[in-house]
């Protein structure tokens, strides 16, 4: 369900401060999800695995408040992470949609196309757009600022090393148990979170308030990627987040953007964790762009591709 839609239920036109009211209130309380009910979560989570695999929960938690988690299980920081990641954008998500909306979450996944090659395209789609998308990834990573900005040059550096730091850590796989586990909370749940806030929720409310879709998923996609702290990739994850809005706004379902999500985040995880295993030499991980010829290529199939979504699955739509 888009923002088109929601506007002719029951022939009922909502006012733009409606729009803007959700926006801001959606946006405490993805707030309140990410400081309170997250870490709840995540230390109940950490403490139930942490009391069947033997951990002292008493200094777990004590180093988890504490904000010390150098010697922290990877399984309790994933536990912590997903706890996050529930909190943030899936349970405060579903209050909001339950006390503001009105509606069920099952709503935003309604669709009237098919979705079976929906899905397949939109994850063909992806992984052309990952190669197209090198070229700006590299380019992002080796910007460098003049002298009057070099406090937040400086501010972004050591973010980024820090969070860098962080993604290792989790994605340093030391068995598949905890690949699983990654995927599932890298993959899956932020898929699947973080396209309920800003498609299903944030793109809505922001293209209701200005009467525009197109405004509504660049500035979505805009606050996706800035919500990340993390200049030194905010614009290959801004077109990411376009990609992902444009898809959800042609398809009218979540389902599609969810998807397309995870396997972009999925398929990155999997070329990791080949790599650890040394079943491929390719690393994903290092900032370098795919060869020119490949860019082109990759960019003219990409156009083909979009064009083609576009035509099947929105304008057949809106045309009836």
């Amino acid at each position: 369900m888009n923002y088109l839609e929601n506007e002719n239920i029951d022939n009922k036109v909502i006012s733009p401060l409606k729009y803007f009211f959700d926006f801001f209130t959606l946006l405490c309380f993805v707030i309140g999800g990410m400081l309170l009910i997250g870490p709840i979560i995540g230390i109940i989570m950490a403490g139930i695995y942490a009391s069947f695999a033997g951990v002292d929960s008493q200094s777990l938690i004590e180093g988890i408040l504490s904000g010390d988690l150098s010697n922290t299980p990877k399984t309790i920081l994933m536990l912590i992470q997903a706890g996050a990641a529930l909190g943030a954008f899936v349970v405060a998500p579903w209050i909001f949609i339950r006390l503001f909306e009105k509606k069920r979450l099952r709503d935003y996944w309604r669709t009237e196309i098919n979705l079976p090659l929906a899905l397949l395209v939109s994850g063909v789609i992806v992984i052309v757009f990952m190669i197209v998308d090198s070229v700006i990834i590299e380019w992002n990573q080796n910007i460098t600022f003049p002298g009057f900005l070099e406090g937040f040059e400086t501010w972004a550096k050591n973010k980024e090393n820090e969070l860098a730091d962080m993604t290792e850590l989790l994605t340093t796989f030391d068995s598949i148990g905890e690949f699983i586990l990654g995927f599932l909370v890298i993959a899956v749940l932020a898929a699947i979170g973080e396209e309920i806030v800003f498609r299903g929720l944030m793109q809505n409310q922001l293209a209701g308030f200005f009467k525009n879709p197109h405004v509504g998923i660049f500035l979505a996609a805009f606050i996706f990627s800035a919500i990340h702290l993390q200049f030194y990739g905010f614009f290959p994850r801004f077109l990411l987040g376009l990609l992902f809005g444009y898809l959800y706004l042609w398809s009218g379902t979540l389902w599609v953007p969810v998807v397309a999500h995870l396997v972009n985040n999925g398929f990155t995880l999997i070329m990791v964790y080949l790599h650890q295993e040394e079943l491929t030499e390719a690393n994903i991980a290092e900032a370098e762009s795919a060869p020119w010829y490949a860019v082109v290529i990759a960019l003219i199939v990409l156009i083909a591709l979009l064009k083609y979504f576009r035509e099947r699955f929105y304008l057949t739509k809106t045309d009836i």
